[in-house]
């Protein structure tokens, strides 16, 4: 009820929570995120990458194959390849917060620049299924390696990536409208985003930029990494 009531002004709820109860920091109260585990289909790759790089266009026909029972692919491949270890294999690189519009970003770069344009209403179509759709467009597309695609940690277009999910939730907040504008709103103001940002704080006084939910905070994640907005809460009042 608390979370459902301050969805979307969680910063709000934390700072009257630490200023009703001083003797409490709600930093210090904050588990340990859980790590991130590799998908199959990642796992697959990074595998393939070693032992047969030109067997990685036919994983999703062995994923397919092998559905259910995965464990027995690996045992297979170990015992095939027994100077490959399984446990070493490297994570990819979105294991390390990269956003699902960033990957995709990365993907049509890649695969159809034409399309980047239309990402935010490709996203809004497959909201909560995000899988489903880097699955399909890896069938669609198997000469692109989705695990090799950039980090936002190692991407030149962080910037951009970080302005558009700002953007994003400002006009989630000042005008929804608008947000299908947006991929031709940074065009206009490529190379000098903090003058837009700049205007829309004078034309929208009542929204402050500072506490602007990134996408991945607006779904349940924290600031810190890997804790939801629930664990966060909950250790506070554990404390408290």
């Amino acid at each position: 009820t608390i979370l459902e009531r301050y969805k979307g002004n969680e910063a709000q709820l934390f700072a009257t929570l630490e200023q009703r109860y001083p003797n409490v920091t709600v930093k210090s109260t904050l588990p340990s995120p859980t790590p991130v585990s590799m998908s199959h289909r990642d796992k697959l790759v990074a595998f393939y990458k070693q032992a047969d790089p030109s067997k990685i266009k036919d994983i999703p026909t062995i994923l397919d194959k092998y559905k259910g029972n995965e464990e027995a692919l690996f045992k297979t491949l170990s015992e095939r390849y027994p100077h490959i270890n399984m446990s070493e294999l490297a994570s990819p690189p979105r294991a390390s917060g990269q956003s699902h519009r960033e990957r995709l970003t990365a993907f049509y770069e890649k695969a159809d620049p034409s399309k980047i344009k239309d990402i935010p209403t490709i996203l809004e179509r497959y909201k909560g299924k995000e899988e489903d759709l880097f699955k399909t467009l890896s069938e669609r597309y198997p000469h692109i390696n989705m695990s090799d695609l950039a980090s936002p940690q190692s991407s030149p277009d962080t910037t951009s990536n970080n302005n558009h999910e700002k953007l994003v939730a400002f006009y989630k907040q000042a005008d929804p409208s608008k947000i299908k504008d947006i991929p031709t709103i940074l065009d206009k103001y490529k190379g000098n985003e903090e003058a837009l940002f700049k205007t829309l704080s004078e034309r929208y006084p009542h929204i402050n930029m500072s506490e602007l939910a990134s996408p991945s905070q607006a779904s349940g994640s924290s600031p810190e990494a890997g804790v939801s907005y629930k664990e966060k809460l909950t250790a506070f009042y554990e404390k408290a």
